[in-house]
């Protein structure tokens, strides 16, 4: 194998050929390890030819796009992009259009030949030629558009730029030296005279007005993100379905609208329905499986029995409609992994879908989703529901005046069989796992069973899966704990089949996530926490706290 084209391949990917590890000692990475790195992003290291013309293409494919999807910029920079042209278009008048998240439009006219001539490359026998436009424009803070046309207003790019703060947010109070303190819970932990076995949105509401009384001003959860209606003992908040969404079994039922009606209270009052309460309030662990066997049929007799609240479908209706394609895939996904369960078929995640169902796109699904709607609808109710109990904990600790309210837990990924992945399988490796290297708490190195984005991917999609991210779990919270920080800078990849410690670090553009994550802490008024444990270099230290991440440790 020729190096320098895996090397160059190794380079462009952002793959890490030796790193220091926990002891401090420098350390190269396994032999082969770049390779199958690069075979699962999509290389074919076993056959020369075919990897030199990939290199090529990609090559080319970048000189032949005028503009790159996305460039991210901070307070106090120059409103600067790369432009790349044939030569015989250099000198034409051209025209930008720059339009701000708010609708504002600003329009340019020029030549790149004006511009800093920064790049030359010869592509099938044509010279294109790459500048560096300047506008004098100030952005304000925000994602807005860039669109580039000829003279005669023939569109030939689009773009995206990012104007973010320097830093993240921080109260005021904090800014100014106060110190506080706070809880940190384990949600499903809790229990209560109220609760059906697992802890719930009112009993965080009853937490938060207890540390409240006590001089407290932030209570702090765990993951709480959507886990498997339909498969309750995958119960780790850690390898979640969706990171976008809400754990339905923290919905308290009894907070339901139309809970006291009739029908819902001849369910929860049967002797047989009582009597199994009683058990999942009185074991001393969780049962995952009871808690969802109690939960499930009464939230779904409370969605049958609120179809005759107006209100109440009008706010669904709407709920569903901004969630977008992120909540139409797992509504979807939950739905049909219920029908697969009802049929004995296995269905742990999307991987074991029959064929016709393993994208979420597929003609089946979408088949699926029309002739089951009101099954689909039923668990975008649970998420309705959930989202609505949670913003009413959210308020009640503002209310309260605590400095930070609710911290939440950002999961570092989602599991292999998630609906995260089942919607997006662009953008996630699913080839290979993220974990850690050897250290001292793990030997072995460890695999978590996460599959990781791919930058490249990420970065083509102007970086709208990160924003998503984490504008939902800012949403209604103070503070926002990033689990495992150094993702934001690396992470480390292991490929099926081989254990931890033979993996190796892809790098991930941090400078761009941290200007998005500061531009999101602002929008939401969300202080951002780093957990920077394990083996973490000092740069990704220093970076997160010039960003305004604290650190956890």
């Amino acid at each position: 194998m020729t190096p320098s084209i895996i090397d160059t391949l190794v380079q462009l990917r952002g793959i890490e050929s030796d790193f220091v590890d926990a002891y401090g000692k420098p350390t190269t990475v396994h032999p082969g390890t770049k390779e199958k790195l690069l075979s699962v992003m999509g290389y074919d290291v076993n056959n020369l030819s075919h990897l030199e013309q990939q290199l090529t293409q990609e090559i080319d494919d970048v000189w032949m796009t005028p503009l790159n999807p996305v460039q991210v910029l901070r307070d106090g920079d120059q409103v600067a992009f790369a432009v790349r042209l044939p030569i015989e278009l250099v000198t034409e008048a051209i025209k930008f259009k720059v339009t701000f998240e708010s609708g504002e439009i600003h329009e340019f006219t020029t030549q790149l030949v004006d511009h800093e001539l920064v790049n030359v490359s010869d592509v099938a026998g044509a010279e294109f030629q790459e500048y560096i436009v300047q506008l004098d424009i100030n952005l304000p803070h925000g994602y807005h558009s860039l669109v580039l046309a000829m003279e005669d207003d023939d569109v030939i790019g689009h773009g995206r730029l990012i104007q973010a703060p320097n830093e993240c947010y921080t109260p005021k109070a904090i800014a100014e030296g106060k110190k506080i303190w706070g809880l940190s819970i384990q949600l499903y932990c809790v229990r209560s005279e109220n609760n059906w076995g697992i802890g719930d949105f009112s009993d965080l509401t009853y937490l938060i007005h207890k540390a409240a009384d006590q001089g407290a001003d932030f209570v702090g959860l765990n993951p709480i993100h959507a886990l498997y209606p339909n498969e309750p003992d995958a119960c780790s908040p850690y390898s979640p379905s969706s990171r976008k969404w809400l754990n339905h079994l923290y919905i308290d039922v009894t907070n339901v609208p139309g809970f006291s009606a009739p029908s819902i209270q001849a369910l929860v009052t049967d002797p047989e329905f009582t009597h199994k309460l009683a058990h999942t309030r009185a074991i001393e662990y969780i049962d995952y499986d009871a808690v969802a066997a109690l939960k499930m049929p009464v939230l779904h007799a409370l969605y049958i029995e609120n179809k005759t609240n107006k209100v109440l479908q009008a706010e669904l209706d709407a709920f569903i409609i901004n969630g977008g394609k992120s909540l139409q895939t797992l509504i979807r996904y939950d739905a049909l992994q219920a029908d697969l369960k009802a049929q004995q078929l296995e269905c742990w995640g999307w991987p074991v879908f029959p064929e016709q169902y393993q994208d979420a796109d597929a003609p089946g699904v979408v088949k699926f989703a029309e002739e089951n709607a009101d099954a689909v609808r039923f668990y975008g109710f649970l998420q309705f529901l959930a989202a609505q109990q949670f913003a009413q904990a959210s308020q009640v600790a503002q209310d309260r005046k605590m400095i930070i309210g609710l911290y939440r837990d950002l999961a570092v990924g989602v599991s292999e069989g998630s609906a995260e992945i089942w919607g997006a399988k662009d953008l996630y490796v699913t080839s290979a796992s993220v974990g850690a290297p050897p250290d001292i708490l793990g030997p072995l190195g460890q695999n978590w069973g996460l599959p990781p984005m791919d930058p490249k991917k990420l970065y083509e999609q102007a970086y709208q899966p990160i924003v998503d991210l984490f504008a939902s779990n800012m949403r209604d919270s103070g503070a926002l704990r990033i689990d495992h920080a150094m993702a934001l800078l690396r992470l480390w990849w292991v490929t099926k089949g081989d254990s931890a410690d033979k993996g190796g670090y892809v790098y991930y553009p941090v400078d761009d996530l941290l200007g998005i994550l500061a531009l999101e802490s602002h929008r939401n008024q969300t202080l951002i926490i780093g957990e920077d444990l394990g083996t973490v270099p000092e740069e990704i230290r220093e970076k997160l706290a010039d960003n305004g991440v604290y650190s956890y440790r």
